[in-house]
């Protein structure tokens, strides 16, 4: 017998092309996701949001301003609270951005497989978070040299120092994926007023092999097996695979950016399941990103942050990180067994400018390779 067709729901006709058009401008992380999903839906979903947020805001035109404005009535909380300033335009614009899409599902414009592809971009937060115990920062995570003028930070005076420190970190453990954002000087008007936004993965090359050269290690971080998928949950993240590599790194682990609703928090990463497979480990009950062995720990993740700014960044933790960390011992039963030698991918921004948004602040880069020693 013949399947039963699927009932096309029409989608209502544009109630005003010229308030809909491009004049309407959507909040900045909208505005970016209705472009990628316009790619994958139809170039008509711009469009189609605009024609929806004229019905749901009088004045659509008007919106972002207006929006700016709720934004700069805002005054500090008294609980110092992890809140999020929205107004009612970003709110019209999201609900405006979710019947569009769900109008194109309705009417199979597009089939949900397609939009599966790039569904992370609509998701609203990691419900996994709520189980994570944030601790205070590590008192060996300091990427921020508070005697070196500004500009011998901005010039990475001491960036030698820091890569020959790394792997000295700790005797026990191993950090095989860090992500660090970290500011000084916010909450006083003395002393210097610094920024850095840090990010190591570590690695493996087949030994005896030549070593990886940077430009090698760039490719793998934008589109190799060092690349980071996006917007995944902690709970799902280790079943994900990395892509292929396209020069000879053996990844370690799986990395995941994360942008909820616009608001970037620290990068999350987990061993690569067929390490963890290999390896025979078992699940960490109390670690959504640890793998236990005989009944001890041998992969744990850390999530840590400073108190929360009681100044300009008010909403936001001071300073604020994850880190994944392998026993050492493991990391070299590791090395034996698939025959590597271990080297780490490490890139460092750093600003000393006050007072501006982070997309408009002066930053500098500085990224590397260095050889991870086990002994």
């Amino acid at each position: 017998m013949k399947a039963t067709p699927p009932v096309i729901i029409p989608r209502p006709p544009t109630v005003d092309p010229e308030t809909a058009g491009t004049a309407v401008r959507l909040p900045p992380y909208l505005e970016w996701s209705c472009r990628l999903l316009s790619e994958y839906v139809s170039q008509e979903l711009s469009m189609e949001a605009r024609t929806r947020l004229s019905c749901l805001y009088p004045h659509p035109e008007r919106g972002l301003e207006e929006e700016a404005a709720v934004h700069r009535r805002y005054n500090i909380n008294t609980n110092f609270d992890v809140i999020e300033i929205g107004g009612e335009y970003d709110q019209a614009a999201r609900s405006a951005l979710n019947r569009a899409v769900q109008a194109f599902l309705e009417s199979h414009v597009v089939e949900s497989e397609t939009l599966a592809q790039v569904e992370d971009i609509l998701r609203l937060r990691d419900p996994g978070d709520v189980l994570v115990r944030s601790l205070g920062r590590p008192v060996q995570i300091n990427w921020i040299d508070r005697d070196l003028s500004d500009e011998e930070f901005n010039a990475f005076a001491d960036i030698e120092n820091l890569k020959a420190s790394f792997s000295q970190r700790d005797r026990e453990w191993l950090t095989v994926f860090e992500y660090t954002d970290q500011r000084v000087g916010e909450r006083h008007e003395y002393g210097p007023q610094r920024a850095t936004k840090v990010r190591l993965t570590v690695f493996g090359v087949a030994r005896g092999g030549a070593p990886p050269t940077i430009r090698e290690v760039r490719d793998e971080a934008q589109k190799g097996a060092l690349s980071a998928v996006r917007n995944r949950y902690r709970f799902e993240l280790p079943r994900f695979t990395t892509p292929a590599s396209i020069t000879r790194a053996f990844p370690i682990v799986v990395i995941s950016s994360r942008n909820f609703r616009g608001r970037h928090t620290p990068d999350l990463a987990a061993v690569v399941s067929e390490l963890a497979e290999g390896l025979r480990l078992t699940k960490d009950p109390g670690d959504l990103l640890g793998y236990i062995t005989d009944g001890e720990k041998v992969v744990r993740s850390v999530d840590w942050q400073e108190a929360f700014d009681q100044r300009r960044r008010r909403n936001e933790p001071r300073s604020v990180g994850f880190l994944l960390q392998i026993k050492r011992q493991m990391m070299a039963r590791i090395a034996d067994t698939w025959g590597i030698e271990l080297w780490a991918y490490l890139s460092v921004l750093r600003t000393t400018d006050n007072y501006k948004p982070e997309y408009d602040m002066d930053w500098q880069e500085h990224s590397g390779v260095l050889r991870i020693n086990l002994a």
